[in-house]
């Protein structure tokens, strides 16, 4: 119940400032339901929302205007057309149309919030398909600013976290760190097996041995028996999490010290026999 109440918060949050943009001309509108916090919901035209949480709603009843503190949830009936012909372009590899399509989403519904964050987001998909992780990175960046938030959708954090550890650069690498240890922490699914492959990589690559060594082990050792969604990706970065770990462990093997020496090579003999 907080996350939602959180994420719905954020679509009021940004509405003012966007709609700004629209002076002189009629902004889009959507059917939604506004759920307040006695559970009953409101159906109708969201037609005004401001900063302080205040939302206008109108029906065939008349308007109603409900301030933060009196609803928990605000969501649309339908979504665009508009986004299944971007999906179905993305599906298809048409990854430049399918990223102009999502632009043209967002410059029409970002007034709303609800469907802005969703077309940013999937252009951003667009242009990572075509490696384009800087043009990404930027998409994200107008994302994380525009709708930003601690309660951005974890899923939009990780594409966020590979955009900026691909595109690397200190800075670049520890804000991937830090969205992907988030995640780590706060969820446990496919996503935060796909988080802790991605530590462990970026770790790594920037010769932290014994950080990439427990990432990969945390994978290993809390998902081998995964049996939820996405159960054949993530058995195959539980396999790759093995080796990697075994590569962890030969890096820190090399040091000098004895201790840590002992340790891994424990470590290593364990894995080993566990592929046998």
């Amino acid at each position: 119940m907080q996350m939602r109440v959180s994420l719905s918060a954020l679509v009021v949050a940004s509405l003012l400032g966007v709609l700004s943009a629209w002076a002189g001309e009629a902004p889009p509108t959507v059917e939604v339901v506004v759920v307040l916090a006695g559970g009953q919901q409101v159906e109708g035209m969201l037609i005004e929302g401001s900063k302080d949480g205040t939302l206008k709603i109108k029906n065939p009843h008349g308007e109603n205007t409900f301030t933060r503190s009196q609803w928990i949830e605000v969501r649309a009936k339908q979504r665009p057309k508009e986004f299944g012909i971007a999906e179905h372009r993305l599906a298809n590899k048409q990854f430049d149309s399918a990223a102009k399509k999502y632009q043209e989403i967002y410059e029409t519904y970002a007034p709303l919030y609800i469907f802005g964050a969703e077309a940013l987001d999937g252009k951003a998909c667009a242009l990572m398909s075509l490696d384009k992780y800087d043009d990404a990175l930027a998409v994200y960046g107008q994302l994380f600013r525009q709708y930003a938030g601690a309660d951005l959708s974890y899923a939009r954090r990780y594409r966020y976290a590979v955009c900026l550890g691909k595109v690397g650069g200190e800075k670049n690498l520890d804000r991937a760190v830090e969205q992907l240890e988030a995640i780590v922490a706060l969820t446990d699914d496919v996503l935060t097996v796909r988080a802790l492959d991605q530590l462990g990589r970026i770790h790594y690559g920037n010769k932290k041995y014994y950080l990439a060594l427990r990432s990969f082990l945390q994978l290993y050792i809390l998902y081998r028996g995964y049996g939820g969604e996405g159960a054949e990706e993530v058995r195959g970065l539980v396999a790759s999490a093995r080796g990697n770990a075994i590569a962890c462990c030969e890096k820190l093997m090399k040091s000098s010290d004895a201790s840590i020496k002992r340790r891994v090579e424990t470590i290593k003999a364990r894995l080993e026999r566990a592929g046998d």
